[in-house]
């Protein structure tokens, strides 16, 4: 642990997120613990910590999940306008909170995104394939669910 970890322990140190980054490449690339110890003139459990540090990270990054299918919203969409026919985008969008209709659509996968350009590169119109957590929590809570009783929210 450096000097700057011990006084902010309840902050990620961008130094030592470098060097357990560099520890892990090195040992993947074939380079001994000794090694990488000389290398980075580190001692070697810190070397050792640094990379099972870097190993719990990644495996905590398998279970993250910031985005799910669409496809499923789409479903729970469609189940409630089966259930009340009354129900439109529209009116399921401003329950949300969203403003636009044609956010909600292109939020939902129903219409395609605007096609924009950053630096230069033009990036063409697309239907979304995924949807944040947050958003679809907001879509879910709008059609009357929980988000936890909703499977892979």
């Amino acid at each position: 642990m450096c000097e700057w970890c011990a006084k902010h322990p309840d902050r990620v140190c961008v130094a030592c997120t470098h060097r357990r980054r560099k520890a892990i490449r090195l040992l993947e690339d074939g380079m001994a613990l000794e090694d990488i110890a000389n290398d980075m003139r580190i001692s070697l459990p810190r070397v050792r910590r640094l990379i099972e540090e870097e190993k719990d990270f990644r495996d905590l990054q398998r279970y993250r999940c910031e985005k799910v299918p669409v496809q499923r919203i789409q479903q729970l969409v469609e189940h409630s306008r089966r259930q009340d026919p009354t129900l439109t985008p529209a009116a399921i969008g401003t329950r949300a909170g969203y403003t636009s209709r044609i956010e909600f659509e292109r939020l939902l996968g129903y219409a395609p995104t605007s096609e924009s350009q950053r630096n230069g590169k033009v990036y063409p119109k697309r239907l979304r394939t995924s949807i944040r957590v947050a958003s679809a929590g907001r879509i879910v809570r709008a059609l009357g669910r929980a988000p936890w009783e909703i499977e892979d929210l």
